[in-house]
């Protein structure tokens, strides 16, 4: 008989292991997820779809979401995208923005208008980010259909106010600027790295990128803070695609929302 001994504390109660299912009163379960998991993104993707049980849920919690934004690119398993950019526009409140570039305008829209009609705090503020980058005239009919909505209340919610201050701001050549809620100047800690301004973060997308995933790793390793650091990279790695798609999604939008 092999004996183990997994901790110090004296009142911990003795456990006998044993594999004959007549000697046995319960069952140990040991689950782990190795580091070899995620040697093939996809394969995290295909255990969520087991886990799921076909609901279309993210089941797999906020941390290795981060850490499947953070191999992105890498992602093929069909559904996957649509699945990702809703879990993070809807439950997650973190970067989505490449999700969006992957999956049809009807459905960027459909995602989009779910979110405002029926908002989670904080989550909102990334349909808000998307919005803004769609253009002037989207921000504007958000505007306007959060001013109809909230008409009357004594006190809205802060994310009402929140849009207000961005669509103060759509006279700025650049919309990033008004999604990640920022100035030219603003100055973004990366890590193990000095600061950096916000005009040059946007200057090159490529290493925005590059960055963003670092961070995301950072997040699935437990440093939460990094989550804000994480949807402000996500803005200027891909908030250019986002408006080159913006145009089709809007008309999506305006038709879903009027319909």
């Amino acid at each position: 008989m092999t004996v183990a001994r997994l901790t110090n504390d004296p009142s911990a109660p003795v456990v006998r292991l044993t594999r004959a299912p007549s000697q046995a009163t319960g069952v140990l379960l040991h689950e782990e997820l190795s580091d070899g998991l995620f040697e093939e993104i996809n394969n995290v993707l295909d255990a969520n779809r087991l886990l799921s049980g076909g609901t279309e849920r993210f089941v797999l919690g906020e941390e290795i979401y981060y850490r499947v934004y953070a191999e992105h690119h890498h992602v093929q398993l069909a559904g996957s995208q649509a699945l990702l950019f809703r879990t993070a526009l809807r439950e997650l409140y973190g970067p989505y923005l490449f999700w969006l570039t992957t999956v049809p305008h009807v459905a960027i829209a459909r995602e989009l208008l779910n979110a405002i009609e029926s908002p989670k705090h904080p989550m909102i503020l990334g349909a808000f980010r998307a919005v803004v980058l769609f253009g002037k005239d989207a921000t504007a009919w958000l505007n306007a259909l959060l001013d109809k909505k909230y008409k009357g209340w004594s006190q809205p919610p802060e994310s009402y106010w929140t849009f207000k201050k961005m669509a103060a701001r759509t006279n700025l050549p650049d919309r990033r600027l008004i999604a990640m809620r920022a100035t030219a100047n603003t100055l973004l800690t990366l890590p193990d790295a000095p600061e950096i301004k916000v005009s040059d973060v946007l200057a090159a997308p490529e290493e925005a990128a590059a960055n963003l995933s670092r961070v995301c790793v950072h997040v699935f390793r437990g440093n939460t803070s990094y989550r804000s650091l994480a949807r402000q990279l996500d803005v200027a790695a891909y908030g250019r695609q986002v408006e080159e798609v913006g145009a089709a999604a809007w008309v999506e939008l305006q038709r879903l929302g009027n319909g």
